[in-house]
């Protein structure tokens, strides 16, 4: 079972996260973000709570976004040029 999480409404940022049970050994959870469908990081282990899979993944994710937004804010300053 995975759990995305999406609005309905236009996205600030490219990015999605996924937060998914593994049914592989002992289970627990991973995390996967996502941009345009495509696979941009990954957890690099498994998590015993979702909770803690979700922060983790929530971390890398916001780094993600800045990195984002300070693309995206240099691109608009040079095209105002």
């Amino acid at each position: 079972m995975c759990y995305v999480a999406a609005m309905s409404k236009r996205l600030s940022h490219p990015y999605t996260i996924n937060i998914c049970k593994r049914s592989c050994l002992r289970g627990g959870f991973s995390w996967a973000i996502r941009r345009g469908g495509y696979v941009v990081r990954e957890g690099s282990g498994t998590y015993p709570t979702f909770e803690e899979a979700r922060l983790d993944g929530k971390g890398v994710l916001d780094g993600l976004i800045v990195g984002w937004a300070d693309r995206a804010g240099a691109m608009q300053i040079e095209g105002t040029v």
